[in-house]
């Protein structure tokens, strides 16, 4: 047992070293593979045979219960038959022979039963209990079982009587079953019952310390489980889980916030912005003629600039504006505690931002280039007394670029609510020009 637990101490101790550093070019899934196989493999074996050990327990307890309580029932029946024999034989009551007859039929059952069980060992088993009580009804210290059938022949010999008999052969087998023999066979069984018992206890006592041992054996693999193999999986899937939930929340070319980030991020804001009754707008970017860079420059190009236009923006707004790439060549952002005028004085600085700096690129084969982009913005001032849906505002935000587009590009528009009502299939407002560089 020691020697196969310093064995499983190596294995382990050498998976291990690969899942923790050692060399990087062993092939990490085939090695958690083994190692959890190898340790589900000896807990299963391990079960397997706690679980036959369990059953093995459970089945001798009731065949060496049923046994104790034949030899316990062996040694009323001998008193029950004395008994009612000498009545009977006094009073020579019908019930007396009834009773009688009934005792001599069950203690024939019970000695069969027994003796059935003493003859007819099974192909495994523990112990010296079977062996205890083969001696004490076989052997000629003893002789149970002989005296038994001598007892049981005795009895129905003495049953066959007439009830008004008095001829020595009725007397004198009367005395065969009273005259102290029954005592001598009470005590030898009495004998044969707590000796059997006690090896019963003893065996079940031993097959119960192996399983002891089987069950620390199972709580040992599965510690160097946790230590050797969960452990570093859980490090692994904690570091999977804060890569995926940032690919997930995150915009893999640009670094920004993709479209589910930002909406997610949208709810908290607006309870703030609630909260510190704080005015906010809502900005659509788009850059200008950006198919057309994709198809003069090339989708390598373009991505340098998205990605350009996406440090841009971080670099001039504010730490605490949202910031996202929906999709394409389109971002929307969130100024917090911003007013029109304030909104007008970023956008001011962010198209100025813009129109001063340039893309510069390095393309993988080498070639190096630098191009002039401009954007196009529609924004919507919204309000903390009365918050409106996100995408209310970026359909409103997204009529203002349009107008923005239509109006020449590189500019800004904010849009108005129309002043007058409409009917349902008018327009959902206008959108008015507040700047352009």
């Amino acid at each position: 047992m020691a020697g196969h637990v310093w064995c499983d101490m190596k294995l382990f101790k050498k998976f291990n070293g690969r899942m923790t550093g050692g060399n990087k070019r062993e092939d990490y899934s085939q090695s958690l593979k083994f190692a959890y196989i190898s340790a589900l493999s000896i807990i299963a074996l391990f079960t397997y045979i706690g679980h036959s050990i369990t059953n093995y327990i459970s089945d001798t307890q009731l065949a060496r219960a049923e046994v104790a309580y034949q030899l316990r029932s062996q040694s009323t029946l001998v008193l029950e038959i004395s008994s009612y024999a000498n009545s009977y034989f006094e009073s020579s009551l019908k019930y007396d022979y009834i009773f009688l007859n009934q005792s001599i039929d069950k203690l024939q059952k019970s000695y069969r039963e027994t003796t059935s069980y003493i003859d007819n060992p099974p192909k495994f088993e523990m112990g010296n209990a079977r062996k205890t009580l083969s001696r004490y009804y076989y052997d000629d210290n003893f002789s149970i079982a002989s005296k038994l059938e001598q007892y049981i022949k005795s009895a129905r010999l003495f049953s066959g009587f007439s009830d008004t008999s008095t001829s020595p052969e009725r007397i004198n087998v009367l005395g065969q079953l009273s005259n102290g023999r029954d005592r001598l066979l009470i005590e030898f069984l009495n004998d044969a019952q707590a000796d059997f018992q006690k090896e019963t206890i003893s065996e079940i006592q031993s097959i119960m310390n192996i399983q002891l041992y089987l069950s620390r054996g199972i709580l040992f693999i599965i510690i160097l489980e946790a230590l050797f193999i969960f452990r570093p999986i859980i490090k692994k899937l904690d570091e999977y889980h804060v890569k995926i939930i940032s690919q997930a929340h995150e915009d893999l070319l640009t670094g920004l916030n993709n479209r589910r980030a930002f909406y997610k991020q949208v709810d908290d804001f607006f309870n703030y912005t609630k909260r510190e009754k704080k005015p906010f707008a809502v900005l659509l970017c788009d850059l200008d003629k950006f198919k057309l860079v994709n198809d003069t420059y090339g989708h390598e190009v373009g991505d340098e600039v998205l990605k350009h236009f996406a440090k841009v923006l971080k670099n001039t707004l504010r730490p605490f504006d949202l910031i996202a790439r929906l999709g394409g060549e389109e971002f929307a952002i969130i100024l917090g505690n911003t007013t029109p005028k304030t909104a007008e004085r970023i956008l001011n600085r962010l198209l100025s931002v813009i129109r001063d700096s340039s893309c510069q690129y390095t393309l993988g084969d080498g070639s190096q280039g630098s191009l002039q982009y401009t954007t196009s913005i529609g924004y919507v001032v919204g309000h903390p007394a009365k918050i409106l849906p996100l995408d209310t505002y970026l359909r409103y935000a997204d009529t203002a670029l349009y107008e923005a587009k239509e109006g020449g590009r590189n500019r800004y528009v904010r849009y108005t609510p129309p002043k007058k009502p409409r009917e349902p299939s008018g327009s959902s407002g206008s959108a008015t020009p507040q700047g352009e560089v």
